[in-house]
């Protein structure tokens, strides 16, 4: 709190309750002293700038003394009354001479006795008169003051002026104790000590506060009156410093609030705190905006609804700096940041944190933020644990812990992100009826547009629903569209749905919307890992592309569909695995998949479809996990093992495998390739890249290289990724094209019970191919003339087939080039369409015949 000296030496001829001349009154100031008696204190001295003091009866018209706090009114004589008094009023309502004056009511202290404050009850420069609600009130008979200095508190002030004439030039205090209503433009307010009462200025479009300061506090009083600690203006406030801003147990106290208008800055030099009642501790503006918002500590919600708000409704905020953290309390909307246009930058030195009350620790932006900027790191609280009392229109999930804006432009987040927890036991009372309130998107980025955005720990899912969370706006339905993502951490799923991943796509009450999103880049430094919740470490670009994916270490399935996932609706760009691919415990996990081109990729590690030690034990079956699929590869090197799932209680497809919907063209694994009988490892590819008429070559597979040992391989050139494993133990997929072509397929060691097959169906009966049954595929629309062929084969060591005698295992193609083992030449001359010629143990050759 800043102390001000205003004592100033006067001439020996001024005595207490004296007329000195018609500018000045001196009175002996009412105290109590330590011991609790009451004594004449501090000699007062009253200073005006106009001669109204013309004789003791017109200063007695002005000047409204008490002997004691709330005694009778007494009338002064000046004539050297050494009475203690209190001044209650000084009354210039309808003198018109008053008109611009200044005010000045200083103390002379009287050393041992005195204690250097005064309290003047009010200054009555007009009667406020109610029309109506604001701004119809107005004030009749009201004069406008020039400046206003009082060493001590001043209850109320009621003043007025003219749209050319302020209603006061300056207003100085040590604190501001009581309603006050002033009719017009204000110059300056510089409140000392605590402003606890409440100054409204009215006034249309006039009613202006050029500078306010408080120095101390704008709280509620400690009567706990509701409307205290409020400056209310219908104008703008040109600049705003204020000392701390805090609610109380009772609403509406602690507040800054514009009517119709603005607020060109705000500095709170501490602390920014809500309390306990519903609307303690806000900064609300309508139809205005807000140049700069400073907060040197904290801004903490309370545990009343929206307690700790700053809100421009139908406005923007130009930029916002917080030194501390924003922390989200035990109310609804508590500690909220709420626009509706746009927020030009906003930067947390701190952290922002989620609190236990619906939309709590929330920055929500209907339209933009510039940039953002978070010291810390995001988390969730565990909202819904005080919404009991809380009514709502409907009962909805809440949101902590978060950023929610239309576009973001670049965003800074030193810690990490991290997912809060719902609290299920909480109910909110909805206008139907009273509903479980489980649901809370926490620790969570929601926008359809984010320019670039740095993460420098990582996203960490929980227990809620979309929390640790990045996503589009809720409801917006509109393009989600993300830059560059770096998250130098890891990307960890939770038990909630869509815990812990970046979906470009928007999200509505816990639902996901399939719109159309893509994001340029993302780099993840450590592992992505699935949760058990759905969706859950999820990366995603639905009908959209992800230009660039890089995953420092592993990506990992969780135990839900979805969980521990890269996918785009349409295409993704250049791939990066630094470690293992591997499935989860149920389907559609641990995979990556494009509706579209995948263009080049590196697995530094292992594909394997599940865990390799935790087979999975289902009845139901199992599909795509530890799973790549594309509608065209281009470029894959796998530089570990790739391992088929198993399931040892029921059907499994997809399970370990490779599979593009037109065409793959180089796929090199630098290790083994491990499948079994029950699911091998399939690598396939539908179609040559070619779709217009008259196809001349149908190339679905340019180049496969395994430079260690493959068991149980199938390479499948014109089938389809689709596959119905419930309908038998092996799932080929369908086959669709008769035409399907396969380059050059080499491998740096054995070849065990493999299939290599272009064109052809197995046999119906057994399954098999290499068998007299297998047939050629309809050649596609366009492709007749097109035969199907593999060009050239190359094994290192040996061709093998396995011990079952019921098996066979096929090289099938309509034409077949070719073939080396272990340095030496297979013919494959003078093979009779139809029938199998054995190269060894159950493996032959087939040209099939079209049926």
């Amino acid at each position: 709190m800043k102390n001000r000296s205003l004592i100033e030496p006067l001439e020996d001829r001024i005595a207490p309750a004296t007329i000195v001349n018609p500018f000045t009154v001196t009175y002996q100031n009412y105290e109590t002293n330590s011991g609790g008696t009451q004594i004449a204190g501090d000699t007062v001295v009253v200073s005006i700038s106009k001669p109204l003091f013309a004789s003791a009866k017109v200063a007695a018209g002005i000047l409204a003394f008490t002997s004691t706090p709330g005694g009778s009114s007494i009338t002064e004589n000046f004539t050297g009354n050494t009475t203690a008094e209190s001044l209650s009023n000084i009354d210039l309502t309808g003198i018109g001479a008053a008109q611009g004056m200044n005010i000045s009511v200083r103390v002379i202290p009287q050393v041992g006795i005195g204690n250097g404050n005064v309290s003047v009850g009010a200054i009555s420069a007009g009667t406020f008169v109610t029309n109506g609600p604001l701004p119809t009130d107005e004030l009749i008979g009201a004069i406008g003051l020039g400046s206003i200095d009082i060493q001590g508190s001043l209850g109320s002030i009621f003043a007025g002026g003219s749209l050319s004439v302020p209603a006061i030039q300056s207003l100085t205090v040590q604190s501001l104790t009581n309603a006050c209503t002033v009719f017009g433009s204000i110059g300056k307010v510089d409140v000392l000590g605590d402003l606890t009462g409440y100054l409204n200025v009215v006034g249309y479009s006039i009613g202006n506060i050029g500078q306010l300061i408080i120095g101390g506090s704008l709280t509620g009083d400690s009567a706990g009156d509701q409307d205290s600690g409020i400056v209310q203006f219908t104008g703008h406030i040109g600049s705003a410093t204020i000392g701390n801003i805090v609610g109380s147990s009772v609403s509406s106290t602690g507040e800054l609030v514009g009517i119709s208008g603005g607020i060109n800055s705000l500095h709170v030099t501490g602390s920014f705190t809500g309390g306990s009642a519903q609307q303690s501790g806000t900064v609300f503006v309508t139809n205005g905006n807000i140049g700069h918002i400073t907060i040197d500590g904290d801004f903490t919600g309370g545990s009343g609804p929206e307690s700790g708000v700053i809100s421009a409704n139908s406005g923007s905020i130009g930029t916002i700096h917080i030194g501390g953290s924003i922390n989200g309390g035990s109310g609804q909307e508590s500690a909220i940041i709420s626009v509706t246009g746009s927020i030009g930058s906003l930067q947390v030195l701190g952290s922002i944190n989620g609190g236990t009350g619906l939309d709590s620790g929330l920055v929500s932006v209907s339209n933009n933020i510039g940039n953002v900027a978070v010291t810390g790191s995001i988390t969730g609280g565990s909202a819904g644990t005080a919404a009991d009392s809380v009514t709502l229109a409907a009962a909805v999930p809440g949101v902590s812990g978060a950023i929610e804006a239309g576009q973001i432009g670049a965003i800074t987040i030193g810690g990490s992100l991290i997912g809060g927890t719902p609290n299920t036991s909480s109910t909110v009372s909805s206008s139907d009826s009273t509903v479980n309130q489980t649901a809370d998107t926490s620790g969570a980025i929601l926008t359809n547009s984010i320019g670039s955005l740095l993460i420098k720990g990582s996203i960490m899912g929980n227990a809620g629903p979309t929390n640790g969370f990045i996503g589009g706006e809720p409801g917006s339905g509109a393009l989600v569209n993300y830059g560059s993502i770096v998250v130098d951490g890891a990307l960890v799923g939770g038990s909630g749905s869509m815990s812990g991943s970046i979906l470009a796509g928007t999200t509505n009450n816990g639902s996901f919307f399939q719109t159309f999103g893509q994001i340029a880049s993302i780099h993840v430094g450590g592992s992505v890992t699935g949760g058990s919740g759905a969706q859950s470490g999820e990366i995603a670009a639905n009908f959209g592309s992800l230009g660039g994916v890089y995953i420092g270490k592993n990506l990992t399935g969780g135990s839900a569909s979805l969980a521990g996932v890269v996918s785009a609706g349409n295409s993704i760009g250049k791939l990066f695995v630094g470690g293992n691919i591997i499935g989860g415990t149920v389907s559609d996990t641990g995979e990556i998949t494009a509706n579209g081109p995948l263009t080049m990729a590196t697995i530094g590690g292992n594909l394997d479809g599940n865990a390799p030690a935790a087979p999975f034990s289902s009845t139901t079956a199992i599909t795509d996990t530890g799973y790549i699929h594309a509608d065209h590869i281009g470029t894959l090197n796998i530089m570990g093992n790739v391992t088929a799932g198993s399931n040892t209680t029921g059907p499994i497809g997809n399970s370990g495998a490779i599979r593009s919907d037109i065409d793959i063209g180089s796929l090199t694994i630098h290790g083994t390739v491990t499948g079994t009988a029950a699911n091998p490892f399939i690598i396939s590819a539908e179609q040559g890249p070619q779709s217009a008429p008259h196809i001349t070559s149908d190339l679905a597979i340019g180049s496969v290289t395994v430079d260690g040992a493959a068991s149980y391989l199938d390479v499948l050139a014109g089938y389809s990724s689709a596959i119905t494993p419930e309908l038998g133990s092996v799932s080929l997929g369908a086959p669709v094209d008769g035409s399907a072509q396969i380059g050059t397929l080499t491998f740096g060691a054995t070849l065990n019970a493999g299939n290599l097959v272009a064109g052809a169906k197995p046999d119906p009966t057994t399954g098999n191919f290499g068998t007299a049954a297998n047939t050629a595929i309809a050649p596609r629309f366009g492709a007749f003339g097109v035969i199907s062929s593999i060009a050239d084969i190359v094994v290192a060591q040996a061709i093998t087939g396995d011990s079952t005698p019921a098996d066979s295992f096929g090289i099938v193609a309509e034409h077949i080039g070719t073939i080396e083992v272990h340095m030496a030449g297979v013919s494959t001359n003078g093979l009779i369409p139809g029938v199998p010629t054995e190269i060894a143990g159950n493996v032959f050759l087939v040209e099939p015949l079209l049926t």
